[in-house]
């Protein structure tokens, strides 16, 4: 019981040695078929301008910086640990320049509107304070028919795990397709896909 509060606790907000060290690792590996398929769907061109929210242990964000070698690569945490770790370990990618990191709120991001050609977000609908003010402002964003790309471990999946009781909000496939719809998207597609007993969806939705 103690564990799975801290556990949840740390996913909010990571800090001491487990949130330095600890939780990348498990975000990088742990959720790295998400990463990948988000990656899939993203169908980066040279002169993308993508944003990721909430970039965690930076799997995906580095994916995609290695990729792209023009355009604009932008992620944004709420978490100083992570952006610190992020720049340290990736110094290379910002010599090279194309990049931004930053702190800020997922529900006001620090952008001009129409900045970004795709935005993407992977398991950071449960900590979200408010989800609708967030896919707002993805659609505030992006540029006219722009990509956005939400993935998630589904609600019968982290019903199983203790730790989902301290403070996360879990959410059906159809509840998320409403939102991004209210939000201004569509054409929007829920991609499921499965791994091991865990199951997860991949919203792609055009502004």
């Amino acid at each position: 019981m103690l564990f799975s509060k801290q556990f949840a606790s740390q996913l909010i907000h990571p800090s001491g040695f487990f949130g330095r060290f600890m939780l990348p690792c498990i975000w990088n590996f742990g959720n790295r078929i998400l990463n990948n398929l988000v990656f899939e769907q993203l169908d980066l061109q040279p002169n993308d301008r993508i944003i990721e929210i909430g970039f965690g242990g930076g799997y995906l964000l580095r994916r995609i910086r290695a990729e792209m070698k023009q355009g604009l690569v932008a992620g944004v945490d709420l978490s100083p640990l992570m952006i610190a770790r992020f720049k340290r370990r990736r110094r290379f990618f910002f010599r090279e320049g194309h990049i931004f990191l930053g702190r800020a709120r997922a529900e006001a991001l620090p952008f001009a509107s129409k900045r970004f050609t795709k935005v993407c977000t992977i398991n950071t609908l449960f900590f979200l304070k408010d989800v609708h003010q967030v896919l707002f402002e993805m659609h505030r964003v992006l540029a006219e028919n722009g990509t956005a790309v939400v993935c998630f471990t589904d609600r019968e999946s982290l019903q199983k795990q203790s730790f989902i009781r301290y403070g996360l909000r879990l959410f059906e496939s159809e509840e998320v397709q409403k939102m991004l719809e209210s939000a201004g998207f569509k054409h929007i597609r829920m991609i499921h896909a499965e791994e091991g007993n865990r199951g997860f969806y991949c919203a792609v939705g055009i502004k």
